[in-house]
C-alpha cells in the first residue's frame, strides 16, 4: 500500500500551462489523503498577495488516509474566506462494490 503525504507541486502562478503540465504528468495511486491535501492547499493561501482566493479540488472525493477530521476542515475552511469549487472525477464505476469513501466521494465533493 502506497501512501503519499500532500505535497505543492505547482506555486502560485498565473499560467495555466505550468499547472496543467503537472496534470498531465501526475499518475493516481495509492491512498487518498484529500482533505489532508485541502488543509495543506489553505496553509499555503494563508500567504497570498491577493485577497481573493480560489480552490480548484479535481478529484473524485474518496478520502481513505487523511489525519484531519472532515469537520475540522469544513471549520477551517469556513473561515478562511477561500472560494471552493470541487470539479468531481468519477470513480471507476468497473470496480464492485465500491469502497466506502469512494461510494461516500460525491458527497464530501458536494460539501
Amino acid at each position: 500500500m502506497l501512501c503519499v503525504t500532500p505535497a505543492l507541486t505547482v506555486k502560485f502562478t498565473k499560467n495555466p500551462n505550468a499547472i496543467a503540465k503537472h496534470l498531465n504528468a501526475t499518475i493516481a495511486l495509492g491512498r487518498t489523503s484529500l482533505l489532508d491535501a485541502i488543509h495543506t492547499a489553505r496553509e499555503e493561501m494563508r500567504g497570498a498577495a491577493n485577497a481573493r482566493r480560489v480552490l480548484f479540488i479535481l478529484s473524485d472525493g474518496g478520502d481513505n488516509f487523511s489525519r484531519i477530521t472532515q469537520e475540522e476542515l469544513e471549520r477551517e475552511m469556513a473561515e478562511s474566506g477561500i472560494l471552493i469549487y470541487a470539479f468531481d472525477l468519477p470513480a471507476d464505476k468497473r470496480r464492485f462494490p465500491l469502497p466506502p469513501e469512494e461510494a461516500a466521494g460525491p458527497d464530501l465533493m458536494d460539501r
